[in-house]
């Protein structure tokens, strides 16, 4: 049984629509928002960008070291990161700040409002669960006010507006508990994703980087290989698919990858849009297919594509030209920071550089015996299969998240108090 059964007859199995109606109150009565607890200035804290919080994912997904000058928002472990900027709304942006030392309290974007319950009738993660609501995020965002859309901010009156309804502290631990267990899991698999990830690279910098698993070498232009190997390029062992789609030709429900999918420097591609809107040509690749973006190449944006569908033209499709031996060594290659920053400096146009076909092709790399790459691949390939499972695993916990997170959230599903207050374990 899969995760998702398991939740999903969990769910079945303990819910009860027949109790009592919640208490209805106001937002900001219950919820304190930008009530900043006090940082040292002149100091390096620990800061979280706009840019670490990943649609419709509960974690920050990094923080830096900068001074701390001003009067930036200021947070806590278990306070909820809510955006003002409405276009970062719109796309789902919103965290729990769970990832800080003890005690530690760090500062962020400006463009973030901080949450926290005001007393003891609401729990942290149900405060961050509320405003995950896609009801509450659409309204917050008729109240956007600014002279463009890019820069349209939500004020904070917003919340002196809103009510909503409360339950009993326990009923609220049942729904945090349950809606916690997939987020939990949806982040271990993001996890595993990035130590299979990890563990490639090091095997293939060990191998073909370092070359430590051997003793005979040879000199070439590119310094000490090892005896039996060549020097070639990329363009000897990668080829371009070029096959293009016009939009009357695609399902609105094709899968559709642009830059913005594709995060810095993973191979995990974990999200992506469908072709509705689409209204120019596409790229076509597979599944399996490695995808490589082109403009502004110095942000690493190379994955393996986890579905077949389209992508912009900004992305180049590659797959190896023979040998399917060669895929699990082009995708560590073609992420390898060398490579990228070659692309970088062989980029051409100043506002927007793109790297071009034949210049990546010309790339010198020693090109090892095909028994190495054949057992490079065998050892590393169902790391990469992993990683796609997850991902698609991952995809359907969101869904089933976003489909009960409304329905736990406004009472339309209840728990009963008598009923098992455990999620499956599998599941934890």
């Amino acid at each position: 049984m899969s995760d998702q059964e398991k939740l999903t007859e969990f769910m079945d199995g303990n819910m009860d629509n027949s109790l009592g109606e919640w208490e209805e109150r106001t937002f900001s009565d219950i919820i304190e928002i930008n009530n900043y607890p006090s940082l040292e200035k002149g100091e390096k804290q620990t800061y979280v960008a706009m840019e670490q919080l990943r649609p419709s994912t509960r974690e920050i997904q990094g923080t830096e070291q900068k001074e701390y000058k001003y009067s930036a928002p200021r947070f806590e472990n278990g306070d909820t990161l809510f955006p003002k900027m409405s276009r970062c709304l719109e796309i789902g942006k919103t965290a729990y700040v769970n990832n800080l030392e003890e005690d530690e309290v760090a500062f962020g974007s400006t463009e973030f409002m901080v949450m926290r319950p005001k007393g003891e009738e609401v729990l942290p993660k149900f405060v961050y669960y509320t405003v995950r609501r896609e009801d509450i995020r659409q309204h917050a965002l008729s109240w956007a006010t600014g002279s463009t859309a890019r820069r349209q901010r939500i004020s904070t009156d917003f919340f002196d507006e809103l009510t909503i309804k409360i339950p009993p502290i326990e009923e609220q631990k049942e729904i945090v508990e349950l809606l916690d267990a997939i987020d939990t899991k949806i982040q271990k698999n993001k996890e595993i994703n990035e130590k299979l990830e990890k563990t490639a690279r090091t095997l293939y910098k060990g191998w073909f980087k370092e070359f430590s698993p051997y003793t005979s070498f040879q000199d070439t232009d590119l310094g000490e290989i090892p005896k039996g190997w060549s020097v070639g390029t990329l363009g000897d062992i990668m080829q371009k698919k070029s096959k293009k789609i016009d939009p009357e030709q695609m399902s609105p429900s094709t899968p559709y990858f642009s830059l913005k999918h594709m995060p810095e420097q993973s191979l995990s591609l974990e999200r992506w849009d469908n072709t509705e809107d689409v209204s120019s040509r596409k790229s076509e690749f597979k599944k399996g297919d490695i995808l490589f973006g082109k403009l502004r190449p110095y942000f690493c944006k190379v994955g393996i594509a986890p579905v077949d569908g389209v992508c912009s033209t900004d992305i180049f499709v590659i797959t190896p030209k023979e040998e399917s031996e060669w895929r699990e060594f082009l995708l560590c290659q073609l992420s390898d920071q060398s490579f990228i920053d070659y692309c970088d400096n062989v980029s051409t146009g100043t506002r927007m550089p793109r790297v071009g076909w034949e210049e990546m092709c010309e790339y010198e790399i020693p090109l090892p015996k095909s028994d190495v790459v054949k057992e490079f691949s065998e050892i590393t390939r169902p790391f990469f299969q992993k990683i796609v499972n997850n991902i698609h695993e991952s995809i359907k916990l969101h869904e089933l998240r976003d489909t009960i997170l409304p329905k736990l959230l406004s009472g339309e599903i209840r728990f009963s108090a008598d009923t098992c207050k455990t999620v499956p374990s599998e599941i934890q």
